[in-house]
């Protein structure tokens, strides 16, 4: 593969977060900052609405590691999948 390709297939998930982060704060959505369990590079995810509780695996936009993420409403935490 040709390193362009790779570098462009790199970028990808950045490119999008940055759309999805801009789109929430530009519609209002409260945001909260939490770091990368990986890299430890600050990410943005939005709040979970009072009450509920989210978790998902996630990608970091940075290091593209891969993580459980649960968001409350005022908090973020993170997990680290062990290796199989």
């Amino acid at each position: 593969m040709s390193s362009l390709f790779l570098s462009m297939a790199c970028a990808e998930p950045k490119y999008f977060y940055l759309q999805y982060i801009a789109r929430a704060r530009q519609n209002g959505t409260t945001l909260l900052q939490y770091s990368c369990p990986r890299c430890q590079k600050v990410i943005e995810t939005p709040a979970a609405p009072s009450g509920d509780v989210w978790d998902t695996m996630a990608t970091c936009p940075h290091c593209n590691g891969l993580y459980l993420k649960v968001v409350t409403d005022t908090t973020v935490e993170t997990y680290i999948p062990p290796e199989e």
